[in-house]
């Protein structure tokens, strides 16, 4: 079974980082508690993934639970998807892939993941998902996390308000630091993720089911 590798960065600061590898079988149910470990936060919230586009624009939502009704007469493929009934390897065509994470929908924790390498092969004597990589500080789940709003009038060096890559996403304006989320260098990672993939997939952009 392959392996995926994403890099999970926090909207409200870039440099905070997560990269977590996890077999392709595995569930996005799965990821979400790996990241929920990454961080150090605790599980009980509601939490959505996304996918989204190059420029992270939201698609199809991926729920933590289902809340629609019991006698909800839609068809299967009209339902709402279910975290623990996605494989991540049915949502990966793309070795570039990327997806939004949210947890908690009051307080909205948002967090950017992108694929950033694929090994065809999981080493049998690891557990996934496992933490790889992790850099700057995590926010504090249980601490008001709200930048203060900025005087403009105010003349000292206090930094103006930045938007971030995610807010025309439903993300939050923060006070980021000076690169926007989602540059190129930033989130692009080690740059074998295409090659592997095609090997992956032998070439053709979809992955070979003999190789789960």
């Amino acid at each position: 079974m392959a392996v995926f590798k994403f890099r999970a960065v926090f909207d409200g600061d870039i440099d905070c980082i997560r990269d977590i590898e996890i077999k392709s079988g595995q569930t996005f149910e799965d990821l979400h508690n790996a990241l929920l470990n990454a961080i150090n936060f605790q599980s009980g919230e509601l939490a959505s993934f996304y996918e989204t586009d190059d420029n992270w624009r939201k698609g199809r939502e991926i729920s933590l639970e289902d809340m629609s009704d019991e006698d909800d007469s839609r068809p299967d493929d009209e339902k709402p998807l279910i975290m623990r009934k996605c494989k991540l390897q049915d949502f990966i065509d793309d070795p570039h892939a990327k997806f939004i994470w949210v947890y908690d929908f009051l307080k909205m924790w948002t967090f950017a993941l992108e694929l950033i390498k694929i090994t065809p092969k999981e080493e049998p004597v690891i557990i996934y998902p496992r933490l790889v990589k992790s850099e700057g500080d995590a926010p504090k789940q249980f601490i008001n996390n709200n930048a203060a709003v900025v005087d403009e009038d105010d003349e000292d060096d206090t930094p103006k308000r930045k938007r971030s890559a995610l807010t025309d996403m439903g993300g939050v304006e923060t006070y980021a630091a000076d690169d926007e989320f989602g540059d190129e260098d930033e989130l692009g990672g080690e740059g074998d993720s295409e090659e592997g993939f095609d090997e992956f997939s032998g070439g053709n952009g979809g992955y070979d089911d003999d190789n789960y």
